[in-house]
């Protein structure tokens, strides 16, 4: 029993280190229900965004990261104009605007048992492929097409690491297959959680190339910016 209550505990802290990397969230409780289920969620987050968006997050993250399913309903919000947990919190920047990366293709194919993916963006006017190769498994795959766009990204800005992977996923809402990626920005104040979400419809590389790209475009400008 001890060693399960600890189990439970850690799960617990796991989660809240992952709901306070959140873009504009600065505390986060999370507390436990019967049979390891997740009871209420609670949020100490910036007025800059939208609550619906912040739940939004909590939801994406904790599915993506953990494989866990929260109603929006037991999540709480409460919105300050400023971090009271903090001196001097850097405050993200917001996207340029019209400055955002483009997928203008997806190849990929499997010889041997080694798939290989191909992803071509455009970031204003330069023209960007990264590729990425691993063995042909399902999760395998979905990692490649991810990295094969952060390879993409990092040649824009000429150097590598700026971006990781943390998961990937392929969910529904209702009957709509969605893709999830959850990426890790390490910038000069310190990591970040960035997530992103795109309907998966006929092509599910694709899917996740734009579900990566709709994590990184949010936070483009602080990039440059720090560059």
């Amino acid at each position: 029993m001890i060693d399960q209550a600890e189990s439970s505990q850690a799960q617990l802290i796991q989660y809240r280190s992952l709901l306070t990397k959140l873009p504009g969230v600065y505390a986060a409780t999370v507390l436990p229900g019967e049979d390891e289920a997740v009871r209420e969620i609670h949020i100490v987050a910036s007025r800059a965004r939208n609550p619906k968006q912040i739940s939004r997050d909590v939801q994406s993250a904790l599915l993506a990261a953990f494989d866990l399913q929260v109603d929006h309903r037991i999540i709480s919000i409460a919105q300050l104009g400023e971090n009271p947990f903090a001196a001097s919190a850097p405050c993200p920047a917001e996207a340029l605007p019209g400055f955002r990366l483009q997928c203008m293709g997806v190849q990929s194919g499997v010889e041997a048992d080694n798939y290989h993916v191909s992803v071509h963006l455009r970031a204003d006017d330069r023209d960007l492929v990264g590729e990425d190769s691993c063995r042909y498994t399902p999760s395998r795959r979905v990692h490649a097409i991810v990295q094969a766009t952060l390879n993409a990204v990092h040649q824009f800005f000429n150097r590598d690491g700026i971006f990781s992977l943390v998961a990937a996923q392929a969910t529904s809402v209702g009957s709509v297959p969605i893709a999830v990626t959850v990426l890790e920005y390490a910038g000069d104040h310190g990591e970040q959680l960035l997530i992103g979400a795109a309907h998966q419809e006929d092509d599910p590389a694709m899917g996740f190339v734009k579900s990566t790209l709709d994590a990184l475009n949010r936070c483009l400008a602080k990039v440059v910016a720090e560059d």
